[in-house]
């Protein structure tokens, strides 16, 4: 194989991992925005446990600052457009794809010649 393919197939392996990586991101941030209610029943959950226990301590505030840090990461990741996040990830899925059908062809070919 020349140089110049050489070259070539190792940039076009290069963007194909990122491609990938940037679809497997993709993927998980809409899978944790479709997980953020669960996230809330327990931030919910351990809220209540809290007021029913009538305890007041600073152990008490940091469990309560700890609970506002979450609510406001999920509150944060709910905003989140779910639509545009399954559109770029299955996007950058479709050309990933693309890219690895022509690396594969480029292989071949340079290893025909």
């Amino acid at each position: 194989m020349r140089r110049g393919a050489e070259l070539a197939l190792a940039a076009m392996k290069k963007e194909h991992t990122r491609l990938s990586k940037v679809a497997d991101k993709a993927k998980a941030d809409a899978d944790e925005v479709i997980g953020v209610g669960s996230e809330f029943i327990a931030i919910h959950n351990e809220f209540a446990a809290i007021v029913e226990s009538k305890e007041m301590s600073k152990s008490v505030d940091k469990k309560l600052d700890a609970l506002k840090v979450r609510s406001d990461r999920a509150t944060k990741i709910q905003k989140k457009n779910l639509a545009n996040l399954f559109d770029k990830e299955h996007a950058t899925r479709f050309d990933c794809e693309d890219l690895g059908h022509e690396i594969s062809r480029f292989e071949y070919q340079q290893g025909i010649r």
